[in-house]
C-alpha cells in the first residue's frame, strides 16, 4: 500500500509541474482543453491521474495473466505488448482464461472433458 500512495504523490509531482508549463498550455489549446482547466492546471493533473490508475491497473492484470498463464501471457507480449490490454477482458475472459490454464496443465485430462462436453468422438472410434 506504501509504494501505491509514493506513486500517487510522485504522479501528482510530476502532474503539477507540467500543468505549470508553457508546453501544457499551448498543448491544452491545440486539444481543446477549457480555459479554466488549462488556465489553473486542473485538468492535466486529474487526466495524468487517471492515466496513471489504467497504467496501474494494466500493469496489474498482465502480471496475474502471467502467473495464471505465462505460456498464453508470452505468445500476447510477442503480438504487441498485447497483454497489457488483458485488464480490458479480465471478466469477459475468465471462465476461457480457466480453460486455457486446464489445458496448459493437463491435455489429456482437457480434451476428455470436451469430448464428453460436447459428445466428440476420439479418433479411435471412428
Amino acid at each position: 500500500m506504501r509504494l501505491t500512495r509514493s506513486a500517487s504523490a510522485v504522479a501528482m509531482r510530476i502532474a503539477m509541474g507540467i500543468a505549470a508549463t508553457s508546453a501544457y498550455k499551448q498543448m491544452a489549446r491545440r486539444l481543446g482543453v477549457s480555459a479554466g482547466a488549462s488556465a489553473s492546471g486542473i485538468g492535466t493533473p486529474i487526466g495524468l491521474l487517471m492515466m496513471q490508475g489504467l497504467l496501474q491497473r494494466s500493469s496489474h492484470a498482465s502480471l496475474r495473466l502471467k502467473s495464471k498463464s505465462p505460456n498464453l501471457y508470452k505468445v500476447l507480449r510477442r503480438n504487441g505488448n498485447l497483454q497489457l490490454m488483458y485488464f480490458l477482458l479480465e471478466k469477459p475472459l475468465k471462465k476461457y482464461l480457466g480453460a486455457i490454464v486446464f489445458a496448459e496443465q493437463n491435455l489429456t485430462a482437457f480434451q476428455t472433458a470436451i469430448n464428453k462436453k460436447y459428445q466428440l468422438q476420439s479418433d479411435d472410434h471412428r
